[in-house]
Formats: structure tokens, sequence, C-alpha cells
């Protein structure tokens, strides 16, 4: 494999080049002005503009066909290039900024990819500048010959599928080649899949412009508006025009780049073309109407319009009549007279003369929840007529609420359920609404910041489906980005719109990942004394667990936490959700508590109807949003503590079940609600009385025996089922505290007392020692662990300060020594 400039001047695209600088440089406008230079003079002189037009537009078609042959015959790749040498395989961009070279060498192939506009853009998304990868070879200079690179970049051709060898395939190639750059990347945090996905970013990028400058191609403008008199046979129905939009008539005029949720817009197409289901103009039955379901976001009404689009362009391209999609005006129908109504409806059953026709209902809902019967009677007529289909489009809860309970309407529809977009299909919609800010405000935002924004987005915002919160965040921070001055979006911002967003400081949550785990055992530690066993557990689990947790479709991790009241299982998992989460905390006006951890007392669901509390459900005043629900969409990042789990009625750990298994909760009114951001932990002191006759052994190898014997034991009692234990990842066992432990426990909460003191009033406090002694005595209760401990510690030492305080003038800078004999017995 070679490439000489001898080579590279043989071929079409350095042709391309050449006639670029010739006919379109600066210098060829002066050119073409000193030619016309006499005609301007003579429309002075004489007053006649016409030779001044024929000429312009001689010349101006002139360049247009040069362009035209320079664009389609010259710089596009050749359909056969396998045989072809590697200068022919070369891109346009490459052959122009390496033609300017003066030898053809491993570096200057590099420079010339990342002096292109494309190479430029791959490096600023990657946050990578020239000047650093020049100065790391400069550091560690090349060491490969020419063919040596040669290979590198047709490895990476092959491997990108591309259609050229363009500055994309080689910037990648000596990215992954050269050990000096490697360390460049590693050190933006991006990985081999995060590169390869910059380059396809890259590559639609270039789509997009290239689609920008064809847009006077003629094979696009007659795709674009048809053949004519295609549409006569189409009909004009006025009462239709008045109460609709027609949204095929220009939906060619903006062609879609990105179409997700194509399986489902598959189906959609195959219910309105009659391939599985009936056709236009017979009898209508289940399957003939489309009820489109999902969250808000989700991008239901976005799929109406790609519908709109495909069939379009399929009735050209077969020579068919259109199909018109027409978006009713409902809340202009719903306002109008009884004789609006008719002649609409009249309008309707005409439709079998004047072609064929898609209703789009985006708000369906308008119809069901007023209690006017002629709405309904509206509807009905619309999803039983045989000449029009209706796509109706509703979210999830108000189907359940208002289509579902009503088989007649309900048994209309063919129902698609939308889901949220994959994390693929969500960059791909972020990327095409960033690349269209980019041009018009001139916005700058790399790849790593995108990616940190749907990762916030999928961790915060429970509420709304993607793409759609995705993006509105992405237009929230550059409205806000608008009065700084400032032209770049910066992951800070990204972090600043999703905190006065959720109302959830989440500007201090870096990425900690690997970090924050390897330290989270000895972190967990200083807030809990004792338990070195089960925190190990813990931990260990969730580090097993971040080994598949790009694949994983459960909550982060599952544990249930056993043990006798008073051994610090609540506390373990309280400390959990500030060191896993991190410390960010509400923004909302209740003084900023926790954000990241939520508590279900479950002696709230000792019955049946706990569901409804959970879930939420239909009550005598219409739906209650269930709590835990709520919760998990208002703070979808967060640790979800089911408190004594064991006291929750059977068919509520039923619900819970799925929860366990799929990461996700149905609530009451069918809206799925995500715990794959969550941390799951229940605690309970089921068999507390077999924890009284057996003692726990002290080798952690004895302690996986004992723990079965316990579960063996709760499992015979009927506590729980075996298939319920069996959902979570660890079982965690907490033993009772040492006497250390207790003494330990007690200075921990007393230097809780003095700091909080010192804070607030700025009085030191100091304790004797022997108090220590004389609360580890006294708050320990073998029934009742710590806690006793701290009702100890009320009734003693706070107390003590309420009286001390009362009835002593003590200033900011005092201190108070509290000894033994000062508390009462």
């Amino acid at each position: 494999m070679s490439l000489t400039f001898h080579e590279i001047r043989q071929t079409p695209a350095y042709l391309a080049v050449r006639l670029n600088k010739i006919f379109f440089s600066r210098l060829s406008v002066l050119l073409y002005l000193f030619l016309i230079a006499p005609l301007l003079a003579n429309e002075a002189f004489r007053q006649d503009s016409k030779p001044l037009a024929l000429a312009g537009v001689l010349i101006l078609g002139w360049l247009w066909i040069l362009h035209r042959f320079i664009e389609d015959k010259l710089s596009v790749p050749p359909k056969e290039n396998q045989n072809l040498s590697f200068a022919r395989r070369l891109s346009y961009h490459m052959v122009q900024h390496l033609s300017a070279k003066t030898e053809i060498s491993p570096i200057a192939l590099l420079e010339a990819a990342m002096e292109s506009d494309r190479g430029l853009f791959v490096l600023h998304q990657i946050d990578l500048g020239q000047e650093a990868i020049l100065e790391a070879l400069q550091v560690s200079p090349l060491d490969c010959s020419l063919e040596t690179a040669l290979g590198w970049i047709q490895e990476a051709v092959n491997g990108l599928q591309t259609e050229r060898t363009d500055s994309t395939a080689t910037i990648y190639a000596f990215l992954i080649h050269v050990p000096a750059l490697q360390s460049l990347v590693y050190k933006t945090d991006l990985s081999l899949d995060d590169l390869k996905d910059v380059l396809r970013a890259e590559a639609f990028h270039f789509y997009l412009q290239e689609r920008k400058r064809d847009r006077l191609n003629p094979e696009r403008i007659v795709k674009t508006m048809g053949s004519i008199g295609r549409s006569w046979v189409l009909g004009y129905n006025t009462a239709l025009e008045r109460l609709t939009n027609n949204i095929s008539g220009t939906v060619l005029s903006h062609e879609r780049s990105i179409m997700i949720h194509r399986d489902s817009l598959k189906t959609m197409e195959e219910i309105f073309t009659g391939q599985n289901t009936v056709s236009f103009g017979h009898e209508s039955g289940r399957g003939a109407n489309l009820l489109l379901l999902g969250n808000t976001g989700t991008g239901k009404r976005t799929l109406i319009r790609n519908l709109a689009y495909i069939l379009r362009r399929e009735e050209i391209s077969r020579g068919e009549p259109f199909t018109n999609v027409l978006l009713l005006k409902t809340a202009l129908l719903l306002s109008g007279s009884a004789q609006s109504d008719r002649d609409f409806l009249k309008a309707v059953d005409d439709t079998s003369e004047g072609g064929r026709f898609i209703l789009v209902i985006e708000d369906t809902s308008m119809f069901l929840k007023a209690a006017d019967p002629r709405l309904k009677e509206i509807l009905l007529n619309l999803l039983q007529s045989k000449n029009v289909r209706v796509a109706a489009v509703a979210n999830i809860a108000d189907y359940h609420t208002l289509i579902k309970t009503d088989p007649l309407i309900d048994n209309l529809f063919k129902i698609i359920y939308l889901e949220d977009s994959t994390d693929r299909e969500s960059m791909a919609v972020l990327l095409e609404e960033y690349f269209g800010m980019e041009g018009k405000r001139r916005l700058r935002m790399s790849y790593r910041a995108l990616k940190i924004l749907l990762d916030l987005c999928k961790q915060f915002i429970g509420r709304g489906g993607l793409p759609g919160k995705a993006v509105d965040v992405l237009r929230e921070t550059v409205v806000r980005l608008r009065g700084s001055g400032r032209n770049t979006v910066t992951e800070d911002d990204v972090r600043e719109t999703i905190s006065e967003r959720t109302r959830m400081d989440v500007r201090t949550l870096t990425g900690r990942g690997k970090d924050m785990l390897l330290s989270l055992e000895e972190r967990l530690q200083e807030h809990i004394v004792g338990q070195r066993q089960a925190i190990s557990s813990l931990v260990a689990a969730l580090k097993r667990g971040r080994l598949n947790l790009q694949v994983r479709k459960r909550p982060i991790g599952t544990f249930l936490f056993l043990g006798q009241t008073g051994v610090g299982k609540t506390e373990t998992a309280k400390a959990l959700a500030t060191e896993y989460f991190g410390s960010a905390t509400s923004l909302a006006s209740d003084g900023g508590s926790p954000a990241s951890f939520i508590r279900v007392d479950m002696n709230e669901l000792s019955d049946e109807s706990g569901i409804h509390s959970l879930i939420g459900g239909q009550g005598t005043s219409g739906f209650t949003e269930g709590f835990l629900t709520k919760r998990v969409l208002d703070r979808p990042f967060s640790l979800v503590l089911f408190d004594e789990i064991e006291k929750a009625h059977p068919k509520v750990l039923n619900v819970l079940l799925q929860m366990l298994d799929e990461g996700t909760l149905i609530d009451g009114q069918g809206v799925k609600t995500d715990f794959k951001n969550t941390i799951i932990i229940a605690t309970s002191n089921a068999g507390v009385h077999w924890l009284k006759d057996h003692v726990m052994p002290q080798k952690p190898d004895d302690r996986d025996g004992y723990r079965g014997a316990l579960l063996d034991a709760i499992i015979a009692e009927h506590v729980f089922s075996p298939e319920f234990v069996n959902r979570f990842d660890e079982v965690i066992l907490f033993s009772p505290p040492t006497p250390d432990e207790v003494r330990r426990l007690a200075i921990l909460m007393l230097d809780g007392i003095i700091k909080d003191v010192r804070s607030q009033k700025g009085i030191e406090i100091t304790v004797d020692t022997d108090i220590i002694d004389l609360l580890a005595v006294r708050g320990f209760n073998p029934d009742y662990g710590a806690r006793e401990m701290r009702r100890i510690i009320t009734q003693t030492i706070e107390n003590y300060l309420a009286d001390y305080l009362l009835s002593h003038t003590v200033k900011r800078g005092d201190r108070i020594e509290i000894k033994s004999s000062d508390l009462k017995n």
C-alpha cells in the first residue's frame, strides 16, 4: 500500500479541488466582476439592463452546472472502490488539505485530517485541540512507516464502514494506535465506544450540512412536490378544511433525518395501508383505528408526522393517490354549535368521494373528560366511519381512566404503546436538535456534555419520557446561556439546568463512579459503629452490580437487612443514600431535607388497601397518586427504604415483586415508574426470637450457614415466601453491638450534640469520660439496641443542658462542663 503526490493528482477528487480553486475562489469572483464591468458601464450609460441580466444568468448558470458536476461526479465516492488505489479512495477534504503539504508522511496525513472541517468537528466533540495532539507527538514522535499508517487508516475505514477514506477515519486510526494520543483520549474520560459514537455524530452532522447545500437539487424538488395533477383526486371538503390542518401537504419539505421507534412506525404503516387490517372503505372494527399511548415526551406526535412523511413518499414513488393526514382542531370543534358538529360528521361521510384520509386526534381526552354526551357521540361516529381512519393520541393515565373503562370505544382501537427511546435514539435526537441550534445561534457543545445531559435526565428527572425531557433540558440550558455572553455549553451549565428543574442540587455530583465505590466501605464505617461484616457484604454486592450496570434492567442493588431493633439497619441505609448518591439536598422551601432517601413505613401498609397508598388508585373523589411512585418520579436517583417490611400485607409484597424483578412499577393509572436508578433496601426484625436463641458466630466464614438457618426459620414461620427472599441481590445480617461498640456509639451520639450546640449557639461543651461509661451501661437494652441509647441521652444530657441554659446566663464563647455528679440518677 502506497501514497504519492503523483497518485493523488490522478484522482477525480484532486480535479474537483483544482476546479473549485479556479472557478470558485476569491480571485475568480474578481475576474467575473472584471468581465461584466463593461456591461455595468453600458447599463449606466444607456440605461439598458438586459445585457447585464443576460450575462449574469449565463455566468451563474454555467457556475451552477459546473458546481453540480463537481459535487455529483468528481467529489462522490465510486460505487465500486474495493480495487481502487488508496489515493482514489481519499475523500475530497483529505485530498484538499493533503495536496497542500510538502511531503506525504504519517504526520502529514494526521495534520491534513485535523485541518479539515470534519476533523475539527471531531476534535471539538472530544475536547481535544490540534495543539495538544501535536505537542504530544513532539514529546513522543511517531515511530511508524507510511505503509503502517496507511494500514491503520484502511483498518479504521473498514471498521467504521465509511464510503471513503476521510478525515474522521484518519483521526480515529491515529488515536487508537498511537500510545501518546491514546493517553490524551483517556484524559477526556471517553471510552472506545464513545469515540465511535462521536464519529457517527460527525457523519450525521456532515449529512445534514450536505443536505442543506443540496436543497436546489432537481431530483429533490421533484421528490418533494410530486407529480403535477396527482392531488386532483383528493377533492376539496369545506368542513374538513375548516376544522382540520392538513399535515401531509408540506411534510416532504422537512425531510426526517432521525426516525425513532421504527418498529412502532412500521406497525402503524401496516395498519393504515391495509397490510395487517381492513383497508379504506371497508367495514371498521378493532384495528381500523389507532390509539397511540405513551408518556409525555416519548414522541407520539412526531411519530404521527413521520407516518405522514413515509406514506406520502411511498405514494409518490408508486404513483398512487395521496393519503391526507388531517390534524383535528379539537377545541374549535368542541366549541362550535350542534349544526357545526353535524356538518363535520357529514363531511366525514362524504370523504369517500374525495380520496383517502387519516384523522389525527391529539387530545382525545377532551372528548371524554367533558360531561356533554354529544362529544362522545362525535368520537364514536368518527371511529365507526367507513371512509376515515382515526389516529388518536393519549397518555397512559387517560387511557386507563377514560378509554379502557368504556369497552365500546376501546374495542374500536388498535393500541400501540410507545416506550422511552433508547439511549442511542435519544442521543441522535439530541444531536439533531443541537446541530440545528449550532448553525442558528453559533453554539458549541461537546459530545461528552450531551451525554452527561442524557445521563442526568435519566437519573434525576422521573416525569416525562425520552427523548422529550432531554430535548427540553437542552433548550432550557441554551436559553439560560444567552444572558451570559458565552456560546459554549458546558457540563456545569447542564447541571445548573437540571438542579433548577428538579429543585435538587446536582451541581456537586460529578462522575464519581469507580472512586466512590472503592472508598465506599471506609466512608460508611465513618457513619456506622461496628457492623463491619454487614457493610463489607453490602459494598461487595454493589461492586458486583457495577460490572453489568450498562445492561442491568433492575435497580442498582436490592438488599434485605435482617437483625434485631436498634442495630443500625436504618442508619446504614441513610448513610448509603448520602455516600452513594452524593450529598445532594432538596432546593425546595422545606429547609433542604435529604433528597436521595425515600422511607416507606410498612406498618401503614398492613392491609390490602395499602396497595393504593403505595402506587395510587381510584377513590371516591377520583384518582389518588401513590406515595412511592410519586416520590420516585420526583426523585428517580434515590435510595428507597421499606422499613419493617414484614408488617406489610402479602398482596403489598406481591406488588413489589415487579419492582425487584424488572426495575419498574406500574401505578394505579397504568403509568410505569422506573426504579433502575434506585437502591432498594428492606429492613426486617423477622426471626428476632430465633436470633435470641442462637448466638451469632464471630468468624465471618461461619456467618453464611448462620444466615441460611435464620432464613429457613423465617420462611418456616411464613413471614416471607422463598420467592420474595430470592428476589434480593443480597441478604445482609446485622449483629448485636459489642460493649466496646456501645461505648463508641455513645461517643458518636454525644459528639453530634456537642457539634450542634457549638454551631447553633457558639457554646463549647466538655463531658467527663466516666459519663461515657455511665451512658454505655444505661443506654443499651438487648431488645431495643441503640434506640435505648438515644432515649437515655435525651433524658440525661439534653435535659441537663436545657435546664442549665434556662437557669444560667451563657454567652457565645462560654464553656459548659458536664460531670457525672451533675446528672440525675
